[in-house]
């Protein structure tokens, strides 16, 4: 027999949700969020999750962060479901912003290559993290209509930017290769990057033309989730499974320790 699961646990402004403050919150379609997954209540590099969320919150509302909102947050579902997936979201409000932080089951790597469809898409205010997703959730649901596991987008000049719920990043030979075509620069891309210029491995950022996607040996994905997910292909072009390239991005993605969520 499957174990039930655990039902969502949820803190707004450091304290348990109620109807009346969970309302007005989840009825809004303006703020930014960051995605992380906990483990023995903790989590793998806060400071950066941290300043997307103040960085964010200074763009689209023009005043600081209530930080220590964010740290209760955390510490709370620490406490209550020390291993789960936990989404915080910030949403407008009178003073100050509102603090949503959420815990749900925690999801576990999927490592099996993934084929991706290449689709034309560009996203508003690509380099935030923000919860206008109606248009990424669409074509992530056309790909998997069509027999994808997920899709690459490309922009009006032909570049790659991004996929739909990950970065996506190419081997050309021992260098890990992203696209600089405006796009989110997610979390674990971060730690990701610390982790290869720790081990000597080489990164370049730089424009990559669905032209020249042959040219990489080999391609994957990354996510708050999943980090370093191989990419049988992408539309019509394949690319290299048989490779250690999996291996490479993990070991720098775990290079980075899980740590307690500190207090205010």
């Amino acid at each position: 027999m499957s174990r039930p699961s655990a039902s969502p646990f949820c803190i707004i402004n450091g304290a348990p949700a109620t109807w009346e403050k969970i309302l007005p919150v989840a009825t809004q379609n303006y703020g930014h969020i960051t995605m992380v997954q906990m483990r023995g209540g903790m989590v793998r590099g806060l400071v950066h999750h941290l300043a997307r969320l103040e960085a964010a919150n200074r763009e689209l509302f023009g005043r600081t962060l209530a930080v220590k909102n964010v740290l209760e947050g955390l510490r709370a579902v620490g406490e209550a479901r020390p291993d789960a997936t936990v989404r915080v979201n910030v949403f407008a409000g009178e003073d100050a912003e509102n603090v949503m932080v959420t815990a749900m089951e925690p999801i576990e790597p999927n490592w099996t290559p993934a084929r991706f469809a290449l689709i034309a898409y560009e996203r508003d205010m690509a380099h935030l993290k923000h919860v206008g997703s109606f248009g990424l959730s669409l074509r992530q649901r056309q790909a998997v209509a069509e027999g994808y596991d997920g899709a690459v987008f490309y922009d009006r000049h032909g570049e790659i930017s991004e996929a739909t719920i990950w970065n996506v990043g190419f081997f050309d030979g021992d260098t890990v290769v992203w696209p600089s075509a405006p796009s989110l620069r997610g979390i674990s891309q971060i730690i990701i990057d610390e982790g290869l210029l720790a081990a000597g491995v080489k990164v370049r950022y730089e424009p990559v033309h669905t032209g020249s996607l042959s040219l990489y040996d080999s391609a994957f994905v990354t996510n708050s989730i999943t980090f370093g997910r191989l990419l049988s292909s992408i539309g019509e072009v394949t690319f290299n499974t048989c490779t250690d390239a999996s291996q490479i991005i993990r070991r720098a993605y775990e290079s980075t320790p899980f740590l307690p969520i500190p207090s205010n």
